[in-house]
């Protein structure tokens, strides 16, 4: 059935423990991500005005079509009611989660051993598996897969994360003008003990997460799988040995958007699966939590929901003093003494400019017991002497002191500030500076390479800077 159109299954429903079954249609739409339950609840004539059984969040409901296959229905909530006098009212009860051929009995055993996502067209960024065309097979030609092993890694003790290559078993019609192939790769979720699907679904968004930086995009599900020890095939392999596994079976989640993973050409990337080693897997891991605010801010820069530039503005700004908050100081008389330290390494570094050491001679002298916002971002613009987003147009104090007028003037209105602060029109070039500027430091802090001779981050910063430009047909004479 094409994904426009709405899937309706009928079967008969058991809410939660109760032995009472009821008739309904299941109401499935993959493309618009949403799916709903039209419960039916029968009239009789001691009881012509039948009310529904439960109002409200329902933990799980279970069923069974027409077919014979189980369906959980997971965290549920109900909706609209239709009485249809004297027959029988109709309740609408919506599901977040969905799982084909599943059945509980209580809630608590809805925990799983794997889970597996498709996060779309993200196969370029992962080089894990591609087709290879062979024009030399007589007059036609061959077309072969070609997979790399799976890469797995260890989030922690209970968990291994695995990027696995696939493919779809190939059915060509032979006198057909069209015929595809199609490919895949799952990232699969593994845990030693079972684990309920919330812990599972914030697993998953650190990886997504990690590819976004990679991929200098927002990442979607597209896909998932689950596996439960409940659910069982039994086979004989070659050796006659018996063997019983726990399959992947579909598994639907309701989604507020239907968007797709947008996935640039590789030249594009800020880096690659291959770049991620495990010490920056792990780096990142152990950074996760304390950047996880951060990257919902630098993350929502890439929503597909129109954002004006001012708000895009704000929302990097807040990055960014969330960032030196958290990783680098909040204590103004640690702050004091990280910069005497960089001032001592100034007077042997000729050629910084000047005005660096006279700004950093104003924070030393700073009155009060907070950290200006001013002054973070000279401690982040200057990265401990790496600089690595400096605009030409403007000395580095101007631009900062600048982009610190243009906060308070947005946050705090005053139209005499306006002189003072960028336009509209200017912030799609202060956006990416700053989004540049925020991926440098998230880079340096889970392990890439900021040597002076190899210097990764530089030049990834370099690459992702002009990408800024090039989205915003900004002009690089800045």
């Amino acid at each position: 059935m094409e994904n426009n159109k709405l899937q309706r299954y009928y079967g008969s429903w058991k809410i939660l423990d109760s032995n009472d079954l009821f008739q309904g249609v299941l109401n499935i739409n993959s493309a618009e991500g949403f799916a709903y339950l039209e419960l039916v609840i029968p009239a009789s004539y001691s009881n012509p005005l039948p009310n529904p059984p439960y109002r409200g969040s329902i933990p799980f409901i279970c069923g069974t079509l027409i077919t014979g296959e189980k369906i959980c229905l997971y965290k549920c909530e109900t909706g609209a009611e239709y009485l249809r006098i004297p027959h029988y009212n109709t309740q609408l009860i919506y599901a977040e989660y969905l799982f084909r051929g599943l059945e509980v009995s209580t809630e608590a055993e809805i925990k799983f051993h794997r889970v597996r996502f498709d996060f779309g067209n993200i196969l370029s960024w992962a080089d894990l598996c591609h087709y290879e065309l062979d024009l030399n097979k007589g007059p036609g030609f061959a077309v072969s897969w070609i997979p790399s092993a799976s890469l797995t890694f260890n989030l922690d003790n209970n968990t291994k994360i695995a990027f696995i290559p696939s493919y779809n078993e190939i059915s060509i019609k032979e006198f057909e003008k069209e015929n595809s192939l199609t490919q895949r790769l799952w990232v699969q979720f593994e845990y030693t003990e079972l684990t309920n699907l919330d812990v599972i679904l914030e697993d998953a968004k650190r990886i997504m997460y990690l590819i976004g930086l990679g991929i200098n995009n927002k990442v979607e599900i597209e896909d998932l799988e689950y596996s439960h020890s409940s659910i069982t095939e039994r086979y004989f392999d070659d050796k006659g040995n018996l063997k019983i596994v726990s399959p992947f079976l579909p598994m639907f989640m309701r989604s507020n958007s239907n968007t797709i993973t947008q996935c640039d050409l590789p030249h594009t990337f800020v880096f690659r699966l291959k770049d991620v080693d495990e010490g920056i897997f792990r780096s990142w891991n152990e950074n996760y939590s304390k950047l996880e605010p951060i990257l919902d801010l630098y993350f929502y820069s890439f929503s597909k929901i129109p954002i004006s530039p001012v708000a895009l503005f704000l929302n990097l700004i807040r990055a960014l003093e969330a960032y030196h908050t958290r990783f680098i100081t909040n204590d103004i008389r640690n702050f004091k003494k990280r910069i005497k330290k960089l001032i001592d390494k100034l007077r042997t570094q000729e050629d910084k400019p000047s005005c660096w050491k006279r700004v950093f001679g104003d924070i030393e002298q700073q009155p009060g017991s907070s950290i200006y916002l001013r002054f973070r971002l000279v401690d982040l613009f200057f990265a401990e002497g790496d600089i690595p987003c400096q605009p030409s147009k403007y000395e580095i104090t101007d631009y900062i002191s600048k982009i610190v007028n243009s906060r308070n003037y947005y946050t705090h209105y005053d139209e005499h500030k306006l002189d003072n602060a960028f336009s509209p029109e200017e912030l799609p070039l202060i956006n990416a500076h700053l989004r540049a500027l925020l991926e440098y430091h998230i880079l340096t802090l889970i392990g890439f390479d900021r040597d002076i001779e190899t210097n990764r981050v530089r030049e990834i910063i370099k690459k992702v800077d002009e990408k800024h430009y090039k989205e915003n047909n900004l002009n690089k004479n800045f």
